[in-house]
C-alpha cells in the first residue's frame, strides 16, 4: 500500500478499486465518562482490528475538530490513538479548547438555558 502524505495522495487511495471509507465519529457530549466510554472506545477499537483491511481507509473525529485537519489513513496505530484518547463527557459543556469558548452560546453556569432559548 502507498503510503499517504498529502490530500493528493488521500483522494488517489480512496479511488483505488476495493478501497472502503470509514468515518468513526466520536460524540464526547452524548457519551459518558467511565464505563460508557470504555464500551465505546472498546467497540470501535475491535472494529478497526477485525473488519478494516489493508486497503481501508478510516478517520476517527470528534464534533469540534478543525475539519481543515482531518486525514483519513490506513494507519492503524493512529487510529487507536485517536480512539484511546476519547473520553465521554455527557453533560459537562465546559469549553476544552479556546474554539469551543468562543462559540459558547450559554455559559456554564446558564445549563440548562432559560425556556425558550436552545
Amino acid at each position: 500500500m502507498e503510503e499517504i502524505r498529502t490530500q493528493a495522495d488521500e483522494e488517489r487511495a480512496a479511488r483505488q478499486p476495493g478501497t472502503r471509507i470509514f468515518g468513526f465519529v466520536l460524540d464526547e457530549y452524548h457519551v459518558s465518562p467511565g464505563a460508557p466510554a470504555d464500551r465505546v472506545r472498546s467497540a470501535i477499537n475491535e472494529f478497526i482490528d477485525q473488519n478494516l483491511r489493508p486497503e481501508d481507509l478510516a478517520i476517527v473525529i470528534r464534533p469540534l475538530d478543525n475539519v481543515a485537519v482531518i486525514e483519513f489513513t490506513r494507519d492503524r496505530a493512529m487510529l487507536h490513538g485517536a480512539v484511546d484518547a476519547f473520553t465521554g463527557r455527557r453533560g459537562d459543556l465546559t469549553p476544552q479548547t479556546r474554539f469551543g469558548s468562543s462559540t459558547s452560546a450559554v455559559p456554564r453556569q446558564q445549563w440548562p438555558p432559560p425556556a425558550g432559548r436552545s
